[in-house]
């Protein structure tokens, strides 16, 4: 069986801003799973009600349910196939955070999917940067515990914020195989956006 996933950080003001522009983007890829970043509330702006008009099948997770400062993002997962299962798990709060630009908190989303009866596991995150950001040692310990409790038909999709050479993405390498996009790849920011999966 394949599945076509397409991993996408929409970056939080074109979330906003740029919502419906996004979705004619996301139907002209036609994936069977979409795993974004991200994805914003700003001032109740309507856009997970537009994305899951747009793909009926869909869970999100913030990082923020407080709405501190009107300002809320997480992640969200839409799929063609039924989502019958939900899990999140938060993994850095805001008040982690020293840098008040940073205060976004972090947040894993999972969530189980019925594939014309077959269950499978998709999950996705959105590390913050790495040192002097303190906190990001406890995203990648807790991020790492929870795909070790995957041992089958999973897929692990994130916006990483780290790069190729990094002890982390070796260390998830030997927890995942790795299945893509090809690590030397410059995407926009310039930092890694990796696919795992174990099978």
């Amino acid at each position: 069986m394949k599945l076509k996933v397409l991993q996408w950080n929409i970056l939080y003001t074109d979330s906003i801003n740029k919502i419906d522009e996004i979705i004619k983007q996301l139907k002209k890829f036609d994936a069977d799973v979409y795993c974004l970043q991200e994805v914003s509330e700003y001032y109740d702006s309507g856009v997970i009600e537009k994305l899951l008009k747009a793909f009926p099948y869909g869970a999100y997770a913030y990082a923020d349910e407080k709405r501190i400062e009107n300002r809320v993002q997480g992640n969200a997962i839409l799929s063609k196939y039924p989502i019958i299962e939900k899990n999140e798990v938060l993994i850095a709060p805001r008040h982690d955070y020293e840098n008040n630009i940073k205060r976004e908190g972090r947040v894993y989303l999972e969530c189980m999917l019925n594939i014309n009866g077959n269950k499978i596991i998709i999950s996705t995150l959105h590390h913050s940067l790495k040192k002097p950001n303190k906190p990001r040692d406890k995203e990648e310990n807790l991020t790492k515990e929870l795909l070790k409790e995957n041992t089958k038909n999973f897929i692990f999709t994130a916006d990483l914020n780290t790069t190729p050479e990094e002890d982390y993405i070796k260390e998830l390498k030997n927890i995942l195989k790795h299945c893509g996009p090809n690590e030397n790849e410059k995407n926009l920011h310039y930092k890694t956006t990796n696919i795992f999966w174990w099978h």
